[in-house]
């Protein structure tokens, strides 16, 4: 098992040093099907993160140096594919309910889209931000620092309604949890514990300035095999 997962991991470093990137970290949710990679790039002050899950409905990462609730002060992203265009939400929480947007409250949106689409039946995407966006109380500020990661997905597509908000169940029990760890340290983090969250259908607002054109389920694993191989890889780290 113990040369598997080095041979995983050798894995994972050797195709992100044949594609010019150095993946400085990986997490996994306890029962596998939420992965994230990132990738703190100094010189620029940026970092990006690759965030895949095990659903068709919509996939969350979430940011807080407050706590392991995943809402309390946290910088929430969430995507979702609809009528095969990718949404990425720039989005804030101080509480247990839904989200809101950043440009809702005041702030920016402060996300840049990358790509994204449906592989390995789940959806994933990659975005890049600053480090320190300089947006406020809205965005956290990454550092050099432990700081939670949180995930959350459902198996629910948002729809949009009026007031361009979307309306989506929130997270069931056992698709939800947090771990402390410093993104500036290279690691592969094994899988932790869920937090319990009791399912509701809330309300946010709608992203409208990261939209893309997302890839088929078919071209996503030819476009996408190198993000395919990685995760494949990151699985093997978590068997």
């Amino acid at each position: 098992m113990m040369k598997t997962q080095c041979l995983a991991i050798i894995l994972v470093l050797a195709l992100s040093a044949n594609y010019g990137q150095a993946i400085n970290g990986t997490l996994a949710s306890p029962n596998k099907e939420w992965h994230v990679m990132w990738e703190v790039n100094t010189a620029n002050a940026t970092i990006d993160f690759t965030v895949w899950a095990k659903t068709t409905g919509w996939v969350g990462l979430g940011l807080s140096y407050d706590g392991p609730s995943g809402h309390k002060n946290s910088d929430v992203m969430v995507g979702f594919l609809t009528n095969n265009t990718l949404f990425l939400y720039d989005q804030f929480s101080n509480n247990h309910r839904q989200p809101e947007l950043d440009t809702t409250l005041g702030g920016v949106d402060n996300l840049n889209l990358l790509d994204g689409g449906l592989i390995d039946n789940g959806i994933w995407y990659k975005f890049r931000r600053a480090l320190d966006t300089k947006d406020g109380t809205r965005d956290v500020v990454i550092e050099k620092k432990d700081i939670y990661v949180a995930w959350a997905y459902g198996s629910d597509v948002p729809t949009f309604i009026d007031g361009g908000k979307i309306d989506y169940n929130i997270h069931p029990d056992g698709q939800f949890g947090a771990v402390k760890t410093n993104l500036f340290e290279a690691q592969t983090l094994p899988p932790t514990g869920t937090a319990k969250q009791t399912t509701s259908k809330k309300t946010t607002k709608k992203a409208t300035t990261v939209a893309t054109t997302a890839p088929t389920k078919s071209s996503a694993s030819t476009v996408s095999s190198y993000v395919a191989l990685v995760l494949a890889a990151i699985a093997i780290v978590f068997q």
